[in-house]
């Protein structure tokens, strides 16, 4: 069977489990969107639009109160006036099902997110600021029984160590030298990080283009697979260095609409961005260059489009 195929099946399931197991309506369409570790597809019914995410293996995620943890931080930041996309409930009022198709695996299925994804422009960049933020400073009241992970410093630089090693084996000698002195000055840095009131708490974990969606009126996030506890920094930093350069100020300037970064956190930014190019697994020859400037390059056609250059 060719992996078309085995899409074509898989839809066809869930066709057929969404119309048993939800209020819904009968699946019209249902269209894969993405088949990685996560498989996201989108179902239409007669209700409209939907978004259903197959979970496959992943390190962070050690039960069933991990998935749950995500689920109940949605419920909580959309009770809040926050613009996410939540779960919909199955008829027996559970949001997590589990998929019997050729191997166990559990789906949910969310609301749509309608928009357009990506900032597009400066002024859209300090609505995804001050979006970011809302969710941040939501979040500090949600309590929940269930748990989640952290991204400390033991997620985001310690279990990537050996994988850094190995490769480094393999590099020049001067190189290696400098990724290791980047290392432990990273290290140092958030032993000797502070962030203050607010600083620390639960962070989306995945803030990129893709991950949001907005139209005139709303900036709606989704996709909170890799939420978790961590450094506020971890979240702003990421985007921050990854978007066209008039789109970065803007974006910090939205965001401290809502949540003002204390000193601290703004001299972290850069530091955490480069802690975010080793959790994402950048190796060499990639990894000394991102380390040494996190921010990823651009480059501006004749139209005045910015487009984003790969690592060099």
């Amino acid at each position: 069977m060719t992996p078309a195929d085995e899409i074509t099946k898989v839809e066809h399931h869930l066709a057929r489990v969404i119309a048993q197991r939800y209020d819904i309506g009968e699946p019209s369409d249902v269209r894969t969107l993405q088949a990685t570790r996560n498989h996201t597809l989108a179902v239409t019914t007669e209700l409209g639009r939907y978004a259903v995410r197959i979970r496959g293996e992943a390190w962070w995620i050690g039960d069933e109160s991990e998935l749950e943890f995500e689920l109940d931080l949605l419920d909580h930041l959309a009770r809040n006036g926050v613009a996410v996309s939540t779960a919909v409930r199955q008829r027996d009022g559970s949001r997590i099902g589990v998929l019997d198709h050729g191997e166990r695996r559990t789906y949910s299925l969310f609301t749509w997110a309608s928009g357009r994804p990506g900032a597009r422009n400066p002024s859209g960049a300090h609505r995804v600021g001050q979006a970011l933020a809302q969710i941040h400073v939501t979040a500090d009241t949600f309590t929940t029984r269930h748990h989640r992970y952290a991204l400390d410093e033991a997620a985001m630089l310690d279990r990537h160590l050996p994988a850094i090693e190995a490769d480094l084996a393999h590099a020049s000698p001067g190189a290696a030298a400098a990724i290791r002195a980047h290392i432990t000055t990273i290290r140092r840095r958030l032993r000797n990080f502070d962030p203050g009131p607010g600083g620390w708490g639960v962070i989306h974990g995945d803030v990129q283009e893709l991950n949001f969606h907005r139209d005139k009126q709303t900036v709606r996030f989704f996709d909170f697979d890799l939420c978790g506890f961590g450094w506020r920094t971890a979240d702003i930093a990421e985007y921050y260095t990854r978007i066209p350069p008039p789109h970065r100020q803007p974006f910090l300037d939205g965001y401290e609409t809502v949540r003002p970064l204390n000193p601290s956190e703004a001299d972290m930014l850069l530091t955490i961005a480069q802690l975010a190019w080793i959790r994402e697994g950048c190796r060499q020859p990639n990894l000394l260059p991102m380390l040494d400037d996190p921010f990823i390059r651009y480059t501006q056609d004749d139209h005045g489009n910015w487009h984003m250059m790969p690592p060099t």
